[in-house]
């Protein structure tokens, strides 16, 4: 049997400030890599988001912007 091959997966990575429900942040970096280490790097907009695709499984990302401490 061959393996079926796997379908890209959408992520939409909403960047807030100190907690969950805190403000958006506009211009935030977003750098990382999906499951299959294809890398990625978008700043996020006016309603502090990016919506990033690639290969399921365990994805690693940053997220930086000017004043904050960068979180992983």
């Amino acid at each position: 049997m061959q393996p079926q091959p796997t379908q890209p997966v959408v992520l939409t990575l909403y960047v807030h400030a100190n907690t969950a429900s805190g403000p958006v942040i506009s211009g935030a970096q977003v750098t990382g890599s999906d499951a299959v280490g294809t890398a990625f790097n978008q700043t996020t907009g006016s309603t502090g988001f990016v919506t990033l695709s690639g290969q399921p499984g365990t994805w690693q990302f940053t997220a930086a912007a000017a004043g904050y401490q960068p979180t992983s």
